[in-house]
C-alpha cells in the first residue's frame, strides 16, 4: 500500500477512533440537527413514537441485567443479542428521526452508528475476552451482536433487578428523549 493510501486511512481510522470516543456528544449535535430541521406530521409522530419507546423499554430491559466487567449478562436481551443497550439506543436514534419528518434522518442514525457504534462494540467485546476468556467467546458465538434475535442454547443465569437499572443511570436516556420532545414541540409550536 503506497503512503498517499495509508495516510487517508490513519485519517479516516483517527476520524472513526474521534467519533466512538466522542459518540454522545456527537448524538446531541444530530438530535439538534433533526429538530432544527423537523416538521409535526402526525403519521411520523406515531410511527417515530413507537420507536422511541420501544427503545427506552429495551434499554431499560437490559440495563436491569447488566453487571459491567463482573458476569457475562445471560438473561433478558442479552439472550437476544450481546449488545442490547445499544439495539434500544438505535432504535431511539431510528425513532427521533421518523419522528422529525425526514425519512433521510433515520439513514443517518444508521450510518452514525455504522461509524461510531459498531467499533466501538467489537473494542468492548476484545475487552470482554481478555476479562472472561472462553467464557465470552462461547456467548458470543451463540449470541448475535447487534440485531436480536433467540437462537441461544444459553440458560438464563440472572433476573431482572429495577437496582440495576438506576445502578446502570438509565434515567438519563429517559431525562435525554423528554428533552428531545420537549424541544422537538417547542420549535414546531414556534415555526
Amino acid at each position: 500500500m503506497d503512503l498517499e493510501k495509508r495516510g487517508v486511512l490513519n485519517v479516516f481510522h483517527g476520524l472513526m477512533n474521534i467519533l466512538k470516543q466522542k459518540r454522545i456528544q456527537a448524538g446531541y449535535v444530530i438530535v439538534i440537527i433533526f429538530i432544527l430541521f423537523s416538521r409535526i406530521d402526525t403519521v411520523f409522530v406515531l410511527i417515530g413514537g413507537i420507536f422511541v419507546l420501544a427503545g427506552i423499554l429495551w434499554r431499560a430491559w437490559a440495563a436491569g441485567y447488566i453487571s459491567k466487567n463482573k458476569s457475562i449478562a445471560f438473561g433478558g436481551p442479552y439472550l437476544l443479542c450481546r449488545h442490547p443497550l445499544y439495539f434500544g439506543s438505535f432504535l431511539m436514534g431510528i425513532g427521533t428521526g421518523i419522528m422529525c419528518g425526514n425519512l433521510v434522518f433515520p439513514f443517518l442514525v444508521i450510518i452514525f452508528f455504522v461509524f461510531a457504534y459498531f467499533p466501538l462494540m467489537k473494542d468492548e467485546e476484545n475487552k470482554l475476552i481478555d476479562i472472561f476468556n472462553e467464557e465470552y467467546r462461547s456467548y458470543a458465538a451463540a449470541v448475535p451482536m447487534f440485531i436480536p434475535f433467540y437462537r441461544s442454547s444459553l440458560k438464563p443465569n440472572s433476573e431482572f433487578d429495577w437496582n440495576l437499572v438506576i445502578k446502570n443511570k438509565e434515567y438519563r436516556a429517559w431525562f435525554g428523549i423528554l428533552t428531545f420532545i420537549i424541544l422537538f414541540v417547542i420549535k414546531n409550536s414556534v415555526a
